[in-house]
């Protein structure tokens, strides 16, 4: 059985920086939280398809998501993509300065509740990336530093990266479930 991976990202370089080894693990698809504009919208459009990914937006203003409650919109992406996994942001990193990183990855966790509450699917794995404590070590044989290349727009053309990713995987307890 093929799994399924859903990833919450506040930008549109930030799954390919942190999570891009997820995409030789199954079928994933990334929601990027902000608009991108027109030419990190085609920069993410190479990156997916080099590693081979699903790409959706919601379209927030970047900078602003703290303005928002994302929460019951990604719920609802559980109930239409049902993943085994969802990946996000740690909102619990020390140091994480940018408020839609912190805020993606919070509103995310809590979308988890929100899904319970809303009688839809709810993941049995969140895994959570650019963390200070990680439990998971990825190694990956897709072209990475290739699809991050693709971020011309962010001075990240000649940007060298290990081909692996680190996380810190949450099992959703059952209680949670029930």
């Amino acid at each position: 059985m093929v799994r399924k991976f859903l990833a919450i990202a506040a930008h549109a370089d930030d799954f390919e920086l942190f999570a891009t080894c997820t995409c030789e693990l199954g079928d994933v698809t990334v929601c990027v939280v902000t608009k991108p504009n027109d030419k990190r919208y085609n920069e993410l459009l190479c990156a997916a398809d080099i590693l081979g990914y699903e790409a959706i937006f919601l379209n927030l203003i970047d900078g602003f998501v703290y303005t928002q409650d994302i929460r019951g919109g990604i719920a609802r992406l559980f109930a239409e993509y049902r993943p085994d996994v969802v990946l996000t942001h740690d909102p619990w990193k020390r140091w994480q300065l940018h408020p839609d990183h912190r805020e993606v990855g919070m509103q995310t966790i809590d979308a988890i509740t929100q899904a319970r509450l809303l009688c839809t699917h709810i993941p049995n794995e969140v895994w959570l990336w650019n963390t200070d404590h990680p439990t998971l070590n990825m190694s990956c044989s897709l072209q990475k530093s290739e699809a991050v290349r693709c971020y011309m727009s962010q001075g990240l053309g000649e940007y060298q990266l290990r081909n692996t990713n680190e996380a810190f995987k949450l099992i959703i307890p059952q209680e949670v479930m029930g």
